[in-house]
């Protein structure tokens, strides 16, 4: 069977998303872990999974325009603590 190699380059970004979502979601409910979390998401169907990864996505870029008004360290001080948590 062939992979279309277009269809591989949309499927990887997706993927990535979906595991840097979840671990940001596992800072908000840290009595799961992220593959309890991933595995939840992954076992929705893919209508679901899209809006609930795109409404993370929206709502980290407006939580960093929000940060904006601090300055120009302001988001950068956001996603380090975003960084810092998820770890």
């Amino acid at each position: 069977m062939k992979v279309d190699q277009f269809a591989f380059l949309a499927v990887v970004p997706a993927i990535m998303t979906r595991r840097g979502v979840c671990a940001i979601l596992s800072i908000l409910f840290a009595h799961l872990g992220t593959d309890q979390i991933e595995a939840r998401i992954s076992g929705e169907p893919l209508c679901a999974q899209m809006a609930l990864i795109g409404a993370a996505v929206i709502l980290l870029a407006a939580l960093t325009a929000l940060f904006a008004g601090a300055g120009a360290t302001g988001p950068v001080a956001f996603w380090a603590t975003i960084a810092i948590l998820a770890r």
